[in-house]
């Protein structure tokens, strides 16, 4: 252990001086009424179109389109701390990320995985056009010097850029994915290195992803390849007018992955259309992808396919994909999420009982099979029939999913319910799931949610309460049970071990899936780890139970599978936490 780590008191030296760095929070609480919540930005005139991506905190970062300075939209963000409070660093209602001339619209981001994040978005300062623009904006909440003030263009090509999508790439920086009319409809991405460039390997204005005859559309549907590169899924009519679906993987260096043709892997080329793809990691290098499927006949079904790693669909799928439902009626906007144990989760939006949907899910084993466990005419998990939008899934860190979704019974408001992986709802939440979001007027939700950490989630929406000046943007937490709201409690510094502080895992990186870790506490208490994901997800946790105050050192093998890339540490000491990198090899 001498060549790993140093001597307790050089440790416990090094880390005090680190964690001067780090701001205690405020004790605080998520709101707990669902028609009060957390108010994000209330600025004058309209706020709209959130997305949300974790702070590595427990807390969130928020972004949005926002027209309070007139008659153009600019790009806006906020950071919503653990404890459910606006950030007091960062400015009332917002930092201005880009407030250049023309509109600047629907907005996404990503976390740096140092507390910030880099956003990209529409930019059309040049009349007539659509471009691609990115900025970084730093934990503190101020604007990344080294990035060109309003952003740096990733992409002013010819024709329309839109529906842009942003990924990390497991150094700081990041990958921008769009739908691009340079051509014809076909997608294409451009890498973002952490110190504001473009990466000078690739092309500029972009690598193509997908371009071949007939149109690509994805819908949004990019997720990592846990190796700083991505995998897309869209629709494709190059075979004719009936779409059908694609997919493709792009390394980080901007070359298509070994094993992946030209233009993308035909994952579905049944007769009938395939529509609205949705995609999730498999956690290994491949991805899952759900769609709706007409194959059968005038309705549509839900569909699902493994893609391996090597470009090829697993064979132990069936070809075109397993049927996750087939049921009567409509089953539409399947959504998919890998479990922990190599299968999927999908939901979606079902109206076997009538023309007005409900909601089911299934879940499909590694080999491709529906669970038996599982229903046979799948999980039920709200029976409110009415209009139900903009369905995602999210993973619990226990095994199971949680559900969100804009739900019409009563007004346009925002849900949630938690799937367990046992193929049942939780009874501790609501038969029917748990409003979040119930103020009078409308509350749009536009799959904007994150896992918190800790088993619940933070979704975010357009707002428009009659109390709002137009549209505003507010957030709220579910935790595990349930239940709204939450607190954390400002933990006060103890003398006897100095200040809570993790240092950089040792080895870095690591080949053997062995971390080192390095640790101080500022007094007695219980102790947990978890490993997590690009996007927050918790990939694997370890409690430690009672330990003393000061410096300790643990070699931890996580025992599960992961891809080589990019993972988050995370140490629990009580109400506070502290992440750090932990990077690995194959």
């Amino acid at each position: 252990m001498s060549r790993l780590f140093p001597s307790g008191a050089r440790l416990a030296s090094g880390l005090a001086c680190a964690a001067l760095l780090v701001a205690s929070e405020a004790a605080a609480d998520w709101p707990t009424d669902p028609a009060v919540n957390l108010p994000v930005s209330t600025a004058n005139n309209t706020q709209a179109l959130p997305a949300i991506a974790t702070d590595m905190a427990g807390g969130a970062l928020i972004t949005w389109m926002d027209a309070r300075g007139g008659v153009d939209f600019d790009i806006y963000a906020q950071h919503v701390l653990a404890s459910g409070i606006a950030d007091p660093a960062w400015p009332v209602n917002g930092r201005a990320i880009c407030t250049t001339t023309g509109d600047q619209v629907v907005p996404t981001l990503v976390s740096d995985g140092s507390g910030g994040a880099i956003v990209a978005w529409e930019d059309r300062r040049v009349a007539t056009t659509s471009d691609i623009y990115a900025h970084h904006i730093r934990s503190d909440g101020t604007l990344d010097p080294a990035w060109p003030a309003n952003g740096l263009a990733l992409c002013t090509a010819a024709g329309l850029q839109y529906s842009v999508k942003i990924l990390s790439d497991g150094a700081g920086g990041a990958l921008a994915a769009w739908q691009d009319n340079r051509n014809d409809t076909d997608i294409f991405a451009a890498r973002v290195l952490a110190n504001g460039q473009l990466d000078p390997t690739w092309p500029v204005n972009g690598v193509p992803i997908a371009s071949g005859p007939g149109a690509q559309k994805h819908f949004g549907t990019f997720v990592t390849d846990g190796q700083g590169g991505l995998i897309v899924a869209f629709t494709d009519t190059r075979n004719g007018p009936t779409p059908d679906i694609y997919a493709q993987h792009l390394r980080v260096s901007g070359s298509i992955a070994p094993g992946w043709p030209v233009n993308g892997i035909a994952v579905c080329t049944a007769t009938g259309a395939q529509n609205f793809p949705s995609v999730a990691e498999d956690g290994v290098g491949g991805a899952f992808v759900a769609w709706e499927d007409l194959r059968g006949g005038p309705t549509a079904d839900i569909y699902v396919q493994h893609i391996r790693p090597n470009g090829t669909p697993d064979p132990a799928w069936p070809v075109d994909g397993r049927a996750a439902c087939t049921a009567t009626g409509n089953q539409t906007r399947g959504r998919v999420l890998r479990d922990a144990h190599g299968g999927a989760f999908v939901a979606w939006i079902d109206a076997r009982a009538g023309s007005v949907p409900a909601l089911y899910a299934q879940h499909l084993l590694a080999d491709g099979s529906l669970d038996p466990a599982w229903p046979s005419t799948d999980l039920d998990f709200c029976a409110v029939f009415g209009n139900h939008s903009n369905l995602m899934l999210l993973p619990d860190g226990s095994g199971g999913a949680l559900a969100v979704w804009n739900d019409f019974r009563g007004g346009q408001h925002v849900y949630a319910h938690h799937l367990l992986v046992q193929g049942s709802v939780d009874p501790g939440w609501p038969v029917n799931g748990r409003g979040l979001a119930l103020a009078s007027g409308t509350q749009v939700f536009g799959r904007t949610a994150i896992a918190d950490g800790s088993g619940g989630l933070i979704a975010a929406w357009t707002d428009s309460r009659p109390s709002t000046t137009g549209q505003d943007i507010y957030a709220q937490r579910v935790q595990a049970n349930g239940q709204l709201g939450g607190t954390v409690v400002d933990v006060p510094r103890g003398a006897a071990g100095g200040a809570l502080a993790l240092a950089p895992v040792a080895p870095t990186p690591s080949r053997s899936g062995r971390l080192g870790v390095r640790y101080n506490l500022p007094r007695d208490g219980a102790v947990s780890l978890e490993l997590l994901d690009v996007a927050g997800r918790r990939l694997a946790s370890r409690d430690l139970g009672e330990q003393s105050a000061g410096p300790h050192t643990l070699d931890w093998e996580p025992g599960i599978r992961t891809s080589a890339g990019l993972q988050f540490l995370r140490l629990r000491f009580g109400r506070e936490s502290r992440t750090i990198r932990a990077i690995t090899l194959d």
